[in-house]
């Protein structure tokens, strides 16, 4: 229930929702049809200390670049690194919705959201 105050009148008092979050409610969206046959895999999603990257399929030891933005556009973290794997490890992200998007020198592969969870 929220209070919602116009000028100087009484409160709108509003309904009350209950709304229950799945677990499988985080989809990562492919933006490249270069490789049909790569899944991108991340987990566990939502994350606390930090989560791993598969590309699947994706041609091993190609250099590729893991961006992550909070959910202000803000870059809050960029790592490079060569391809099927990473292991992230969030050093001082709060808890929150981030974006992220992967490249490689010259395409956007894939992007996606993660959500660091309460700690």
């Amino acid at each position: 229930m929220a209070a919602i105050y116009f000028d100087f009148n009484e409160p709108v008092l509003t309904n009350t929702v209950f709304h229950t979050i799945d677990s499988n409610f985080l989809e990562v969206s492919w933006v490249s049809n270069d490789f049909e046959n790569v899944r991108l895999e991340l987990a566990p999603n939502p994350f606390t200390t930090g989560f791993n990257l598969i590309l699947k399929g994706y041609p091993a030891g190609k250099p590729l670049t893991f961006t992550l933005f909070d959910a202000m556009g803000r870059r809050v973290d960029e790592r490079r690194f060569i391809s099927p794997r990473l292991d992230f490890v969030s050093k001082g992200l709060a808890s929150g919705l981030y974006f992220f998007k992967i490249e490689d020198e010259k395409n956007l592969i894939a992007s996606g959201t993660a959500v660091c969870q309460f700690r």
